[in-house]
């Protein structure tokens, strides 16, 4: 009788692990069916431009650049050796603040950025404003959508 109730229990624990097997087979299975295509379709999403789906893309907020030029402007006594200082800019969308020397009063300035070979980037109108005694002159440049030559 020994023997058989062994028999039993060994039959009835292959039996137990058949079951928890095929259950969770089939649960994978039935899970991984039913998201896969949900995972493809947020996937798809991310990658399809804005323009293919007729959305604009969002705006991305200027960086806000200060350049300060009263460091610019000959100080009374002060001889040009004909060095000329230069202002690098990154590569981005900046909001650059110009802070003009000292004197220099509000009104419509015009900004021309150039190069380091004498080619006019920028040349825009703009408007000058006094804030604390400081006059300063605004204006938005791109300077990641613009090609530059090498």
């Amino acid at each position: 009788m020994a023997l058989f109730l062994r028999g039993l229990r060994i039959a009835g624990a292959a039996l137990g692990a058949a079951v928890v097997i095929f259950v969770m087979a089939r649960f994978v299975w039935h899970h991984t069916r039913r998201e896969a295509p949900i995972i493809a379709e947020k996937l798809g999403a991310k990658r399809q431009s804005p323009r293919r789906t007729g959305q604009q893309a969002a705006p991305i907020a200027p960086v806000a650049v200060t350049v300060d030029l009263a460091s610019f402007s000959p100080s009374r006594g002060d001889a040009n050796d004909g060095t000329k200082e230069n202002v690098h800019l990154p590569r981005r969308l900046l909001r650059v603040s110009f802070r003009l020397p000292l004197g220099m009063e509000p009104g419509e300035y015009e900004i021309r950025l150039q190069d380091s070979a004498g080619t006019v980037i920028i040349d825009k109108r703009a408007q000058g404003r006094i804030d604390n005694g400081i006059t300063s002159v605004d204006i938005d440049i791109d300077f990641a959508r613009r090609r530059f030559a090498a």
